[in-house]
């Protein structure tokens, strides 16, 4: 399996991961550029969208309190809260 092909499965298996977590956020949703090395709380509902390849996302669950963060390594993400869908 090459590189970009692990990355894609990797990031596939985030998203599944974050949708099984609870939280709140806004109904109406909306999006927010990530920036390296910047902590984020994520929520259900929310989706992780890369924007340019070769990015890394690292994923911290604790387990005790059931909070999901996730960090932007490198490359270009975008974080959609709530119901928000790109090209709106």
């Amino acid at each position: 399996m090459g590189k970009v092909t692990s990355k894609i499965v990797v990031s596939l298996l985030v998203l599944l991961g974050l949708s099984g977590c609870e939280g709140k956020f806004d109904e109406a949703g909306y999006s927010e550029p990530m920036k390296i090395g910047e902590e984020y709380t994520v929520y259900a509902g929310d989706k992780l969208t890369p924007t340019e390849a070769g990015t890394n996302i690292s994923v911290v669950h604790t387990v005790s309190d059931d909070v999901k963060k996730v960090v932007l390594t490198s490359g270009k993400a975008t974080l959609l809260r709530g119901d928000y869908k790109l090209n709106q």
